[in-house]
């Protein structure tokens, strides 16, 4: 019984400690589907391997963020992230991945501080950029993709 208790009592800890929330708000669980629908439709999908100790991934997080304003109206590409801070965070970004068809591709990355670029349709990765600052290397990245004709 004590076995229960200690175990309850640290995983409580975790979450207060973490400020992650197990309930999303409805608010949450419509952002989350809004964002899988246009994963869904889009040609392409930038995924950030993300964790909140990860000293890259610090000077990533806001190019990415600059990077999603900037293709927000853009239906071809999609932005992602695989956050591994913590329990709750990866598990969210894998129940998202399996509702794309992403989850082996999230399960194989060993590393924070990668962004990958993937084909949507094929599910194969196209680019990987690892612990870049230069937000000009995204755009080329982003743009030598979304520019390609269909075929």
């Amino acid at each position: 019984m004590n076995k229960y208790i200690l175990t309850f009592f640290c995983i409580a800890i975790s979450i207060i400690i973490s400020g992650c929330s197990v309930v999303e708000s409805p608010e949450q669980k419509q952002k989350t589907q809004e964002l899988i629908e246009k994963a869904r439709s889009s040609k392409v999908t930038v995924v950030d391997i993300h964790h909140d100790g990860c000293e890259p991934c610090k000077f990533i997080k806001p190019i990415f963020q600059k990077l999603e304003s900037k293709y927000d109206s853009n239906k071809d590409i999609a932005f992602l992230t695989y956050d591994l801070s913590n329990p709750f965070k990866a598990s969210k970004s894998i129940k998202i991945a399996k509702e794309l068809g992403l989850e082996k591709i999230y399960k194989a990355q060993r590393y924070t501080g990668v962004v990958l670029i993937l084909d949507t349709k094929t599910k194969v990765v196209l680019d990987t950029l690892i612990a870049e600052d230069n937000e000009q290397k995204y755009i080329d990245a982003i743009e030598s993709q979304i520019g390609k004709d269909d075929k």
